[in-house]
């Protein structure tokens, strides 16, 4: 796991989502809106965004990808990207299994936000990139 640096106290402004290309951008305001930055996920397999509102504030942004990721903290993310907000579950143990074995093999990342207020987010993606 890694912990992208600058988005501490950053705001997420905007989401796009282009399911022709499966690109997903998040777009986030910095430094007392002075400073907009951006991240853009290629390969996009999944995501769940809730309690997006007028005030997004982000604590922290962590990758996971890598034989080195503990399954049990993966499976955490996994369900909760996987089931919606009135609490049905769209996956299976087996699924849940798939994602956590693509992760650890690299194949796909997954990417958590961790709010301080509003926007939970969980990104599961071939790539991405800071823009």
């Amino acid at each position: 796991m890694r912990n992208l640096s600058g988005f501490h106290d950053a705001e997420l402004i905007g989401v796009g989502w282009d399911p022709v290309d499966a690109t997903l951008i998040l777009e986030f305001m910095r430094e007392g809106r002075k400073e907009k930055k951006a991240i853009r996920f290629s390969g996009v397999v999944e995501f769940r965004l809730v309690d997006f509102i007028n005030q997004n504030v982000v604590h922290d942004v962590k990758i996971f990808s890598g034989q080195d990721e503990v399954a049990e903290n993966l499976t955490h993310f996994i369900k909760w990207m996987l089931t919606l907000s009135d609490g049905a579950e769209f996956s299976e143990t087996e699924t849940i299994n798939d994602y956590v074995s693509k992760i650890r093999k690299s194949e796909i990342l997954l990417c958590v936000l961790n709010p301080s207020w509003g926007c939970d987010v969980v990104v599961a993606a071939r790539e991405f990139e800071v823009l």
